[in-house]
């Protein structure tokens, strides 16, 4: 009778890739739907006359997560991608970027085929949101005059800046990514492609379904 041999295969030996940027979209997307359930029962306080002011303070956190986590999932879909892109000196030159939201437009520019249009949009969007995370993460404490707020009246530059209204626009943001990342079709080369289309149904079916 022959000897048979067996195949043991330990934890070791298994190799898991964790999609970062899927944690931080659910994140930013519990989390606006937090501060629009927040913003809710602030209208409702305002609408009776009391002080809605106090009712801020969660649509004001929620509002902040929210947005440091967009900043952070297309952050994680840089590093995704990064590696599936060809390492030259001309690819390295373009990525030499001072801003790092620059340096993941451009990554994205060399993954897929993106029109002007929609890079001068991501340009200014970009620009936009990690300002915002940059005022959170390396925040300086000082004491700043009111400004005008979304709703009513005027209160503090925090609140008025990590809203309802600003959440929105940075899940807007990360959507629009998300959407291109889930597009095969427009990818620049075959790895792309095939992380794109390994993204795509987490991307619709579970990342941009509507909420």
């Amino acid at each position: 009778m022959a000897a048979r041999s067996a195949l043991t295969v330990t934890a070791e030996d298994v190799e898991i890739r964790h999609h970062l940027w899927i944690t931080w979209t659910r994140i930013a997307r519990n989390e606006v739907t937090q501060a629009r359930s927040a913003r809710v029962k602030v209208l409702n306080a305002k609408d009776k006359g009391q002080n809605w002011a106090l009712e801020m303070e969660p649509e004001y956190m929620a509002s902040l997560v929210a947005i440091s986590a967009c900043a952070h999932a297309l952050d994680a879909i840089y590093g995704a991608l990064k590696p599936l892109l060809p390492d030259t000196r001309a690819s390295k030159s373009r990525r030499a970027s001072k801003s790092r939201h620059a340096q993941i437009r451009s990554v994205l520019a060399e993954a897929f085929k993106l029109g002007n249009v929609t890079q001068r949009h991501w340009k200014a969007e970009f620009t936009w949101l990690f300002d915002l995370r940059d005022g959170a993460v390396h925040y300086n404490e000082e004491s700043l005059p009111t400004v005008p707020h979304p709703i009513d009246g005027h209160g503090s530059q925090a609140a008025a800046t990590y809203c309802m209204e600003t959440a929105d626009r940075a899940v807007a943001l990360l959507f629009e990514v998300l959407t291109v990342l889930g597009s095969p079709d427009r990818a620049r080369n075959d790895q792309v492609r095939a992380y794109s289309e390994g993204a795509t149904r987490i991307i619709n079916d579970v990342l941009i379904a509507p909420f």
